[in-house]
């Protein structure tokens, strides 16, 4: 048995069916792509670089008890609010090697263009970090920045 597709008017078998759309009936994709496609993209896009926009400086670095508390700023430079920022501090002997390191959150954010205090602790730290002699590295080595 061959299936036939007949017209509801004339009743004549119909030989060719196409189901494709013209060229018309694709217009209705352009208000998709504006209102939706475009949003997700200003959503995703990328906001700015941390290295580049946040800027820290240490202030003091004492000892207060059993910890080691590292007093300092954090500037942002760019366009971009940054938050959770996180810091690494590392720590050199007095001949140059590696001795520690120790990474601390910053809790508050940082709008453009403004500058955030900040208190990094670290618990029981070692002699060699303790002494003047030690250097110490900090940097940023995360942020996030929000996309709404």
């Amino acid at each position: 048995m061959k299936a036939s597709v007949k017209c509801s008017n004339c009743g004549a078998e119909i030989s060719n069916l196409n189901f494709s759309w013209g060229k018309k009936q694709w217009l209705w994709m352009i208000p998709f792509l504006a209102f939706c496609l475009l949003p997700m993209w200003r959503l995703y896009r990328p906001k700015g670089d941390y290295r580049q926009d946040l800027h820290v400086a240490v202030l003091e670095k004492r000892i207060v008890d059993s910890r080691l508390e590292i007093l300092g700023t954090i500037q942002n430079a760019g366009k971009t609010k940054w938050e959770n920022i996180e810091l690494d501090a590392e720590f050199y002997g007095a001949d140059g090697k590696f001795v520690d390191e120790a990474s601390a959150r910053v809790s508050s954010s940082v709008e453009p263009g403004a500058t955030e205090h900040f208190k990094m602790e670290i618990k029981n730290p070692s002699e060699q970090i303790r002494s003047d002699s030690a250097r110490m590295e900090l940097k940023i080595a995360d942020a996030y920045s929000s996309p709404f």
